[in-house]
């Protein structure tokens, strides 16, 4: 499932809704993703071996293209949370019926888990990762990414972290819970596509 399968999943479950909704994210997602095998097969190729010269083009285009990838995903994210919350609340309280004084509804969150940190991490004119952080954390850990043979940095390693109540959704929330959560989500994501793209898409849900 989405909550408990592989962070892959759950990255190629909110990239191809970002790829309908942001022009340019399929173009920064993919030359991300060739650069990152790029750089993995260089270090496979050269156990132990500093290749700087090969490795920087590399290193070059993703930072040019994280910061926008993490821009995009984090804008994403911010525009989703009352969406998700208010159909959330839409299928846990009939409409028209009064809520009972004093309940308080369910919290749920969708969010971005960065697998590294670095610095300058923000900017004034973006306010989230810039260019110059991420060529300062490859510099930094050069060394770390050839013993790995890996490149450490990129939107391969970042994950959506569901969260019910201030918990992980997986520790806390009851399999009921967790499809409403589910539902709420497509219908956030129908708002979303209604609101940029003018097109209402048709829900088909298989019990």
């Amino acid at each position: 499932g989405l909550f408990s399968g592989r962070k892959q999943d759950r990255q190629r479950f909110f990239d191809r809704f970002l790829i309908q909704i942001f022009p340019q994210y399929r173009e920064n997602l993919s030359r991300a993703m060739r650069a990152s095998r790029q750089k993995n097969e260089i270090f496979r190729a050269n156990p132990g071996v500093r290749l700087d010269n090969q490795i920087q083009p590399w290193n070059e285009i993703l930072a040019n293209t994280i910061p926008q990838i993490l821009q995009v995903r984090r804008d994403f994210l911010e525009m989703l949370a009352p969406l998700l919350q208010q159909e959330l609340e839409k299928i846990i309280f009939n409409p028209g019926v009064q809520k009972t004084p004093g309940l308080e509804p369910d919290k749920v969150e969708i969010r971005l888990e960065v697998a590294e940190e670095y610095e300058p991490t923000h900017s004034a004119s973006s306010g989230f990762s810039t260019r110059e952080g991420v060529l300062a954390f490859f510099e930094k850990n050069a060394q770390r990414e050839q013993a790995q043979g890996k490149n450490l940095l990129g939107p391969h390693r970042d994950d959506f972290a569901f969260i019910w109540n201030e918990k992980p959704i997986l520790s806390i929330a009851s399999r009921g819970e967790g499809r409403s959560v589910l539902l709420a989500l497509l219908a956030a994501k129908k708002q979303i596509l209604r609101e940029k793209l003018g097109v209402s898409p048709i829900l088909l849900l298989d019990d």
